[in-house]
């Protein structure tokens, strides 16, 4: 049996196997609240893009509405 040397058991090697399984899982569950943390971020962001733009729309609607009712005394 080539996964087995003197020293190594069936079951010490199974052990190895699920324990070194574990880490891997343990190290992707932190990538991935990793990468929620920054999609959570890039949201964020997102929002706060999007309110000031609103911000920047209603303000060019008001110089807008202040054009057109300014033209009408011309």
């Amino acid at each position: 049996m080539g996964w087995m040397n003197n020293t190594t058991s069936f079951y010490e090697y199974k052990i190895r196997k699920i324990w070194g399984q574990t880490v891997v899982a343990e190290k992707e569950a932190l990538r991935s609240k990793d990468v929620v943390k920054v999609e959570h971020a890039e949201n964020e962001q997102l929002s706060a893009w999007i309110t000031a733009l609103e911000t920047k729309l209603k303000h060019l609607e008001a110089l807008n509405c202040l054009y057109v009712f300014l033209s009408e005394f011309k």
